[in-house]
């Protein structure tokens, strides 16, 4: 039985954790390595997570005296993923973020794919919704509008059909949701700061990917969502983005595997989705009349004339939300 590493990390929020550490612990596939991250975290979270490894000799603790998170610098945190994923043991590996919970057969559907399929090296499932609470959005089961792919099929397509102009049929999630064949995960790269875009574009579309409609994994909704407080701070990806294309050689990769038609096309798709997102995160804080989160996305754009571009496209596309925004912003503003 082949060894399967889960990494996560804990900073806050014990009582959302102990459901993600739950669902780890009592997975039905067992030969897991479970690596928890002490993101220099709380006492109380220190002492939970030290009496789960005296009584589950399969888990691991990586201690960080402080945290490592930055607003600034929001991704930062990915070089402690990084460095548990280089002394990972597991065949396959997989991140689980602290606040999501992956079904109790979730691992066994993914190895399952892995051996199906030697080729593959990502496998996934489906991303369902919960509430704070827990409580599974099903309704995103019955009539999804993506995740409609083949068990197994070439990497690349993915990236592909992410640009299409339609709605994307063949993948969505809104996090991390693939597992990998570890070695050639950190032969591609490992994990960016720029981070699902670098598994989209520079690791899953080098081998073939895998798909299990009946494994499911549930990503939480929550007023702490770190998107959402990244959001008004004006976050975007620009800047990652820029960098990966750099770091990881990504036109010349796909060049070489692709060719360089089809490597221009596909960066240039996915550069315009994420000067398209800036624009809606400016668009967003214009609109709520947020001057801290207005900031940040146009120091990032202001000079790439594809971000002026995108103002205009994102203001046509949702202009009746970002109006009711500033009409709702300005109303007590208005005298009777």
């Amino acid at each position: 039985m082949k060894k399967f590493t889960v990494i996560t990390d804990v900073f806050y929020k014990l009582d959302i954790f102990k459901h993600t550490a739950d669902a780890i612990l009592n997975q039905t596939y067992k030969n897991l390595e479970i690596i928890i991250i002490d993101n220099g975290a709380s006492d109380e979270i220190k002492k939970y997570i030290n009496d789960l490894k005296n009584a589950d000799n399969r888990i691991k603790i990586i201690h960080h005296k402080e945290n490592v998170f930055d607003f600034n610098d929001p991704m930062k945190m990915i070089r402690i993923i990084q460095e548990a994923l280089i002394v990972s043991e597991g065949e396959y590996v997989f991140y689980n973020s602290y606040d999501d919970v992956m079904a109790i057969d979730y691992i066994e559907r993914m190895v399952n794919l892995f051996l199906e399929n030697p080729s593959s090296i990502s496998a996934a499932g489906i991303p369902v919704s919960i509430d704070i609470n827990g409580k599974a959005n099903y309704e995103e089961l019955n009539n999804r509008s993506s995740n409609h792919r083949p068990r197994h099929m070439p990497g690349h397509l993915i990236a592909e059909d992410m640009i299409k102009k339609h709605n994307q049929n063949l993948f969505s999630a809104p996090g991390s949701i693939f597992s990998f064949k570890t070695k050639e995960l950190i032969e591609f790269g490992g994990f960016h700061k720029c981070f699902e875009l670098s598994l989209i574009l520079g690791v899953v579309p080098f081998g073939e990917t895998s798909f299990d409609e009946d494994a499911i994994f549930y990503w939480r909704r929550h007023e702490n969502q770190l998107n959402l407080e990244l959001n008004k701070k004006g976050f975007n990806d620009i800047d990652n983005f820029n960098k990966l294309l750099t770091d990881w050689k990504i036109e010349d990769r796909w060049s070489d595997k692709f060719g360089k038609d089809l490597a221009k096309a596909v960066i240039q798709g996915h550069k315009n989705k994420i000067f398209f997102s800036a624009a809606n995160v400016f668009l967003d804080n214009l609109s709520k009349i947020n001057f801290k989160g207005i900031v940040r996305p146009l120091k990032d754009g202001y000079s790439y004339p594809i971000f002026w571009k995108n103002i205009f496209s994102a203001f046509i596309f949702n202009y009746k939300y970002f109006i009711l925004n500033l009409l709702l912003k300005l109303k007590p503003l208005v005298k009777p």
